[in-house]
C-alpha cells in the first residue's frame, strides 16, 4: 500500500470570489464517487486500484503483484463506495469478495470453493449492506447458472456477517438457465437492489429488481418484462444438443489400437513432423470394423440434419425475438438513492451496419425506467452514448469506452442534454475558460475520404461521474492526444459556480458552518438553490441563526436584506 497526500492548493481552500481551478489527477480513472462525494475509486482491469479521500487530500495506491499471482485488486461494479470510505471489490484473481477500510483490506464470507468467482458490487452509503454476487457450486455439469445474487448485512460490531442468498430467476425467458443472475447496485436503505439476468446463451440481458419487505424477506420481480417478445411469437423448443459422432477408435479391436499407437509413436519419433506421413486410424481399422463404422456414420448424419434443421429454425425464432425485445448492457445498473428509478444503457444492432465481417455494430440507448410506473424512457435524441451514474433529473453518458476519444453528455429524464463540456462552460467565464484549456486538444484521426491521418481538434471529456446533485463531478479520459496515460479531472461545483461571495460593503454579514447559517444585520429572507438554480428552501425571519437541514452536496444561499439588497454565498456539506 502507497500513500499519497494529495497536493490539491487551490481546489480545496476556504471559498473566495475568486473560483477555485478543477483538479487533475494523472495516471488515475476515477469511476466511482461515493454518495457525498467524499471518496472516489480508480480502478480499470490490471489489477491496481488507488482510493481517494479528497477531503484528507489522500491517495492511497494498491499495486497488484508482479508476478502474476495475488494480491491482484478490483473494485465492485455498482456503487461500491459509502459515505465512510468502504470500498467493496476484491484482492485475488480469483475474484474472492472483500472490502477496505480505515487503511485494510478484509475479506467477506463465499462458498469454500476457491474456484468460484464473486463479486460484491454495492454498498449502502452507511455501510450497513452489501450486495453482488456469489459463484455457484451447482455450475458445470448440474447448471450452466455460474453466479447468483447475495447480501452481506453489518454487525454491531461492525464486521459482516455470512453472505444471504437472495431468491432469484432460475429460467430465463426461453425456460433454460440463466447464465448470470448478479444483484449489482444498492438503495440508500438497502431494501431496494438491482442487477440484471443474462439468458443461457449470453445474448440478452433483463433487469431484475430485489426488494426486501416489511417482514424481512426478499422477493425479485422483473420490472419491463411485459415489454419482451412484443409480438408474442410463439416460443419454439430447444432441440439440445447436437447428435454426438461415432467414435472410430471404439470400432477398432484391441490389436489395431495398439498398431496405430505404435505407428503414431513411430511417426513422432521421427521428428520431422511431415503430416502427410501422419497415420490414419481408418487404415488399422478392418473391413468388419469399416463397414459398421460408416453406417454409423450415415447414421449419425441423418440424425446431425435431422438436428440442424430444427436447431436453426429455433435459433431464427430465438433471434427474432430478441431483436424486438430490449436489451441491455451488461453490468452496467444503475439505482437511485431512493430505489425508485433503474438506469442503464440498451444495446440493439446498428441496422445500417449489418452484413460486414465481424460482429455487427451496437447502437446505444441510455434508459431510465420507473420502478412504480414501469415507465421506461430511452435518451436518444443525442446519438449512440452510453450511460455511466445517475443524477437528480437525469443521467449522465458517454459517448464510448476508455481507449477511445470519447466525450461525456448530461442527459435529462425528458429526453433533452447537452455535453458536458458545455455545461461546465455555462458555469462562469473562468471555468469555461480552464475547460478551453484542458479539455481541447489537437489529435491525430483517421480520415476514410483521405485515406490518410490528419490533426483535429477534439473536446474529449471522457467517462463522466457525479454526485446525485451535480455538486461534485469527475471525468477520466485518456490521453490519446499525446502520451496515452489516463486522467481524471475533479470539480467541485460550490467552488467553480463563480458565485461571489457576500459584498463586504454591505451591512449584514451571513456565515456558514456545517449546514448552519448565521446572520448579522438586516437580513428577511435566505433562498437556497441547487446548483442547476432550483429554489429548494426559502426560510423567512431567519433569525441570528438557521439549521438548513441540507443532505451532503453544493448550495448557493442567497439572502435578502430589508433594503431590497441580496448576496450569496457558497456551500458544501
Amino acid at each position: 500500500m502507497k500513500k499519497t497526500l494529495l497536493l490539491l492548493g487551490a481546489a480545496f481552500a476556504a471559498t473566495t470570489a475568486i473560483a477555485a481551478e478543477p483538479v487533475v489527477y494523472q495516471g488515475a480513472a476515477i469511476m466511482q464517487l461515493s454518495p457525498n462525494g467524499r471518496y472516489g475509486v480508480s480502478a480499470y482491469g490490471d489489477g491496481n486500484i488507488e482510493i481517494f479521500d479528497f477531503e484528507k487530500n489522500e491517495r492511497v495506491t494498491f499495486t497488484c503483484s508482479e508476478d502474476g499471482g495475488n494480491p491482484y485488486y478490483g473494485s465492485g461494479l455498482g456503487n461500491g463506495i459509502s459515505n465512510d470510505g468502504i470500498v467493496v471489490g476484491s484482492t485475488t484473481m480469483q475474484g474472492n469478495a472483500a472490502y477496505y477500510y480505515n487503511g485494510e483490506w478484509k475479506t467477506l464470507t463465499t462458498p469454500a470453493n476457491e474456484n468460484l468467482i464473486n463479486s460484491p458490487n454495492g454498498i449502502t452509503p452507511d455501510g450497513s449492506r452489501i450486495c453482488g454476487n456469489i459463484g455457484n457450486a451447482a455450475f458445470g455439469l448440474e447448471s450452466s447458472l455460474m453466479c447468483i445474487p447475495a447480501v452481506w448485512n453489518r454487525n454491531a460490531d461492525g464486521t459482516y456477517g455470512d453472505y444471504v442468498l437472495l431468491p432469484y430467476p432460475d429460467k430465463d425467458m426461453f425456460g433454460e438457465a440463466p447464465q448470470y443472475v448478479t444483484a449489482i447496485s444498492i438503495s440508500e436503505d438497502g431494501k431496494t437492489i438491482a442487477g440484471q439476468m443474462v439468458d443461457n446463451r449470453g445474448f440478452y440481458t433483463e433487469p431484475v429488481i430485489y426488494t426486501e419487505g416489511a417482514d424481512g424477506k426478499w422477493s425479485y420481480t422483473m420490472p419491463i418484462h411485459n415489454l419482451y417478445n412484443p409480438d408474442h411469437l410463439e416460443l419454439l423448443p430447444n432441440p439440445g444438443e447436437a447428435p454426438a459422432a461415432p467414435d472410430l477408435e471404439s470400432y477398432m479391436t484391441a490389436d489395431e489400437i495398439e498398431a496405430y499407437n505404435a505407428a503414431l509413436k513411430a511417426w513422432q519419433d521421427e521428428g520431422t513432423w511431415d503430416y502427410s506421413k501422419y497415420p490414419n486410424k481408418e487404415d488399422y481399422l478392418s473391413e468388419e470394423g469399416k463397414t459398421r463404422y460408416k453406417a454409423a456414420m450415415e447414421e449419425y448424419n441423418v440424425a446431425y440434419q435431422a438436428w440442424m434443421e430444427k436447431y436453426e429454425e429455433y435459433d431464427n425464432r430465438v433471434r427474432e425475438i430478441l431483436a424486438a425485445s430490449p436489451n441491455f448492457v451488461f453490468n452496467n445498473v444503475l439505482l437511485s438513492a431512493d430505489g425508485k428509478t433503474l438506469g442503464g444503457t440498451q444495446e440493439a444492432e446498428d441496422p445500417d451496419a449489418i452484413g460486414g465481417w465481424g460482429p455487427t455494430p451496437s447502437i446505444y440507448t441510455p434508459t431510465l425506467i420507473n420502478l412504480e410506473t414501469k415507465e421506461l424512457t430511452k435518451i436518444s435524441s443525442l446519438g449512440s452514448l452510453q450511460a455511466t451514474c445517475l443524477v437528480d433529473g437525469g443521467i449522465l453518458a458517454t459517448t464510448g469506452l476508455m481507449s477511445e476519444a470519447v466525450v461525456a453528455y448530461v442527459l435529462k429524464a425528458d429526453g433533452t442534454g447537452q455535453p458536458l463540456y458545455d455545461y461546465l462552460c455555462a458555469k462562469s467565464p473562468e471555468l469555461a475558460s480552464w475547460c478551453k484549456k484542458n479539455l481541447v486538444h489537437n489529435v491525430e484521426v483517421y480520415d476514410a475520404e483521405l485515406d490518410d491521418y490528419v490533426v483535429k481538434e477534439m473536446t474529449l471529456t471522457g467517462l463522466p461521474f457525479a454526485t446525485a446533485d451535480m455538486g461534485i463531478i469527475t471525468t477520466c479520459t485518456q490521453a490519446v492526444w499525446e502520451d496515452w496515460d489516463f486522467y481524471t479531472y475533479y470539480f467541485n461545483m460550490a467552488q467553480l459556480s463563480g458565485v461571489d461571495n457576500i459584498t463586504a460593503s454591505h451591512p449584514a454579514v451571513v456565515k456558514a458552518v456545517g449546514g448552519i447559517i448565521y446572520v448579522e444585520g438586516d437580513v428577511e429572507s435566505l433562498e437556497v438553490y441547487d446548483l442547476a438554480g432550483k429554489l429548494i428552501r426559502t426560510v423567512a425571519d431567519p433569525g441570528q441563526a438557521v439549521d438548513l437541514q441540507l443532505g451532503h452536496g453544493a448550495y448557493i444561499v442567497k439572502a435578502t436584506c430589508s433594503d431590497g439588497a441580496t448576496q450569496s454565498i457558497k456551500l458544501a456539506l
